[in-house]
């Protein structure tokens, strides 16, 4: 016996209240199905999201910037990153400080460098208590 109350038949009879529950088990099935195809298409966008967040980098740029008492952003313009490594060379006298726009108080010391997972680096900022030379690595 099914789990509608169906059993099976030989060559008798389908009397239509058994033809109904058959509709009504193939209704069931086709609206389950449908669901886990709208569950399935959520968890293939999240293996995405994860995909593209972990896979490696297809670019990376590197440059010099020059940092002061006034706080200034990583990147003069918007643009989508990975991560950003920054770091301060042994050689220079002063810590650099960094944040956001209104406040910098994350200390990299002489000779450190750090890795931030933040996606844009205009919106991190940097300042120092004289004028240095950071390096900033961006993967893209």
């Amino acid at each position: 016996m099914s789990w509608l109350g169906l059993r099976h038949k030989g060559t008798e009879r389908l009397y239509s209240d058994e033809w109904n529950l058959v509709v009504d088990g193939l209704d069931i099935l086709y609206y389950r199905d449908q669901e886990l195809k709208e569950e399935i298409d959520c968890l293939e966008a999240k293996v995405d999201q994860i995909y593209n967040f972990t896979k490696p980098p297809t670019k990376l740029e590197t440059y010099t910037r020059s940092v002061s008492t006034t706080p200034t952003p990583l990147s003069d313009v918007d643009k989508k990153v990975k991560r950003i490594h920054v770091k301060l060379p042994s050689w220079e006298a002063y810590l650099v400080y960094l944040g956001n726009e209104t406040k910098q108080e994350f200390v990299l010391e002489v000779g450190d460098k750090e890795v931030l997972e933040i996606e844009n680096p205009r919106t991190v900022y940097a300042k120092s208590l004289g004028n240095v030379t950071i390096y900033v690595m961006l993967e893209c």
